[in-house]
């Protein structure tokens, strides 16, 4: 992206941290006063939004969260939640001094709802699960104005 400036970069950097455009700005560099004009702006260009999907990738990539990989893990906790699949659990105990026992067992895991709502977030952060409307429009759009008279009383 040799279109942008340092401060540009840096605004792109900080938000793809959080995704709020204004803190961005601020951290970038920006005035308090003016970041979120600088803001809106910035996020309306093609070059911008060209380096966010960029910083996105490499950040996916290094932690090799793909969408594959988040789909496979949905998968499994739908087939664990469901009773499907199960895990191999070893527990030992010390029955006495110098004596322990070992027994296996398959267990299905508990805790599904914090693996999932993490699974949810990091689909969030790729772009895997968004919300997206589409409107499209083929006629004229007609702006009515009417005016009107307050009467005295």
């Amino acid at each position: 992206m040799n279109n942008l400036n340092e401060k540009q970069k840096a605004f792109c950097r900080e938000y793809i941290k959080d995704f709020n455009a204004t803190q961005a700005a601020t951290r970038a560099g920006y005035s308090k006063r003016t970041g979120s004009r600088h803001a809106h702006r910035m996020l309306k260009k093609a070059e911008i939004l060209a380096y966010i999907e960029e910083l996105k990738h490499e950040a996916a990539v290094k932690s090799r969260v793909t969408p594959e990989w988040i789909l496979n893990k949905l998968e499994k906790i739908v087939e664990m939640g469901l009773g499907q699949e199960q895990t191999d659990v070893v527990v030992k105990e010390n029955v006495a001094p110098g004596i322990s026992s070992t027994m296996s067992q398959k267990m299905t895991k508990a805790d599904l709802a914090a693996a999932k709502s993490a699974l949810d977030l990091l689909g969030r952060y790729h772009g895997i699960f968004t919300d997206n409307t589409k409107v499209e429009h083929s006629g004229q759009i007609v702006k009515r104005v009417i005016k009107v008279n307050p009467t005295k009383g």
